[in-house]
């Protein structure tokens, strides 16, 4: 009882002292008032970044009737699909899909291959000019693609390099490789793909990271630099190779300009979401729709277009967050 009773007694007089130093109220009036803005804050964040996404969901599953109806905001009254259906009839949509799929997968895998090995080279290696390929790396970012993309495609419309296949056959025409899908894999694997000098940067800033002695232990164990580089700093990139197949691949299946400059006949998803609005007049005739109608069907082609990238990021999502901190975007 006695121990009980000392005990007791000091913790009341540990509560007196705290009670005696106090805490200003304003600390917890700027407590509370930070937490309110940092709640809002991130409440607007979501609000904007979830709102097309909730809006489009909701015109896509609208019947035109229910777009003359001033008091429907979110939930429809008449749900339908057949604005998925008109989708995949206008916009063919599936060899579309098959189009992106090949592109996207193959310079996805590309550019990670290249832009891995280019990176580690730079951060690894010295040699002469260096300094010069890192700064044509930045000029890469720097550049419109747009003054990159029309040589290029001078260079495949009439494609002969330095003139050797016309001194090998002496044909006095060369070939075209536009429209074919060998020409963008050729520049993605020639480190000319959508964003290469960006992911060369990730991969040199987390490669110049590693700590050295990992090399020297696999070089004085036997292995090369190829060796070395093979099989134990690939594999230990897990992160910056996350980081660079989700935004290689949005960007690639969401490309509209490069698509389109180098092929005619090819139609990928983003240009057949573009031309939408001319497939439903060609498919119905001019007066076939109004434009509330376009635009529910408008909506429901975006969704579509979307859904792989969503099951993409839900897949990768977690190792994406974590792959973030270790690729060199952040800090």
């Amino acid at each position: 009882m006695d121990a009980e009773r000392t005990d007791n007694s000091k913790t009341a007089n540990k509560r007196q002292d705290v009670s005696n130093i106090g805490v200003s109220p304003l600390y917890f009036l700027g407590k509370l008032v930070w937490s309110i803005v940092r709640f809002l804050f991130l409440l607007g964040m979501a609000f904007v970044i979830l709102y097309p996404i909730f809006y489009m969901i909701s015109m896509s599953l609208r019947d035109s009737i229910d777009m003359y109806d001033a008091s429907i905001v979110w939930i429809p009254r008449h749900f339908t699909l057949e604005n998925f259906k008109l989708v995949f009839t206008a916009m063919d949509f599936l060899p579309a899909l098959k189009n992106s799929a090949v592109i996207t997968v193959v310079c996805t895998a590309l550019q990670v291959l290249v832009c891995a090995t280019t990176g580690y080279g730079l951060a690894r290696f010295e040699f002469r000019g260096k300094k010069l390929l890192l700064l044509i790396v930045i000029f890469t970012i720097i550049v419109p693609p747009q003054m990159v993309n029309l040589p290029n495609y001078l260079l495949f419309s009439d494609f002969d390099i330095f003139g050797m296949i016309h001194a090998v056959t002496g044909a006095e025409t060369t070939f075209s490789m536009l429209d074919q899908f060998s020409t963008v894999f050729i520049l993605a694997a020639l480190g000319q793909g959508i964003r290469s000098g960006l992911f060369i940067l990730i991969f040199y800033q987390y490669f110049r990271n590693v700590p050295k002695e990992l090399e020297e232990a696999a070089l004085i164990d036997g292995c090369g630099y190829l060796k070395t580089y093979r099989q134990i700093m690939l594999p230990n990139a897990g992160g910056p190779i996350i980081t660079v197949i989700v935004f290689s691949a949005v960007w690639y299946w969401n490309d509209y300009y490069t698509m389109t400059t180098f092929f005619t006949n090819i139609r990928t998803v983003s240009v057949r979401l573009s031309g939408l609005s001319n497939s439903l007049t060609s498919l119905m005739g001019n007066d076939a729709y109004n434009p509330y109608e376009i635009m529910t069907i408008q909506q429901a082609a975006c969704l579509v277009c979307l859904v792989p990238i969503f099951i993409l990021f839900a897949v990768l999502q977690r190792r994406f967050s974590r792959s973030i901190l270790t690729s060199g975007l952040v800090g």
